[in-house]
């Protein structure tokens, strides 16, 4: 019994630490060095799921190319009844609309949602109740930094971003944490390999 609360305790510590690393490759195809800093942020309002967010800057000939943020949502329609709707609602289409909004303390920023893509999964599962369906879209999307706004986000206190899906509004934010990853991965300006 002591093992298993020990265990439990060992766990939920290490889920609940936020680690991000600032990685650094070296491409030696395309004779440049690429940073990268993977996590979430926190969903503040909406009916999407942040499942991840990834940095990218790639360094290359002596300049540093612009930097993409990539976004992986997660929308679900779990728990319909087979016997209501048999196979869950496959009708129902989530994707991510082309206009995005990042905010830089008070600055809001209108930027376009490139890469848009949906991967729809089908669930099925039967329980003593009955037979139950439901469909999980992951989405993704892609948004363009322009160097002028990195610079601000370097340093900012609070940075916030608004999709939607469908005119509707998934609002996420950079915890404390990442805002100081996010602030060694914007002010790093690593020499391009030659």
């Amino acid at each position: 019994m002591k093992k298993m609360v020990f265990l439990s305790a060992l766990i939920v510590a290490f889920i609940g630490c936020e680690s991000y690393q600032v990685k650094v490759t070296d491409d030696q195809f395309k004779k440049s060095k690429v940073m990268k800093v993977q996590m979430w942020h926190k969903v503040l309002e909406g009916k999407l799921d942040n499942r991840s967010v990834t940095y990218t800057r790639e360094f290359k000939d002596g300049k540093n190319m612009p930097i993409t943020v990539t976004f992986h949502f997660r929308a679900g329609d779990f728990l319909k009844s087979a016997m209501s709707m048999p196979f869950g609602n496959s009708e129902r289409t989530v994707e991510l609309d082309e206009e995005a909004y990042l905010l830089v303390d008070n600055e809001s920023i209108k930027l376009t949602v490139s890469d848009r893509q949906r991967d729809r999964t089908m669930n099925v599962w039967g329980t003593d109740s009955g037979v139950w369906a439901g469909t999980t879209d992951d989405l993704y999307g892609s948004l363009e930094i322009p160097p002028q706004v990195g610079n601000k986000m370097a340093k900012a206190k609070n940075i916030q971003y608004r999709f939607y899906a469908y005119k509707e509004p998934t609002t996420l934010e950079a915890t404390p944490k990442q805002l100081l990853k996010l602030r060694e991965f914007f002010d790093n300006n690593l020499p391009a390999t030659k």
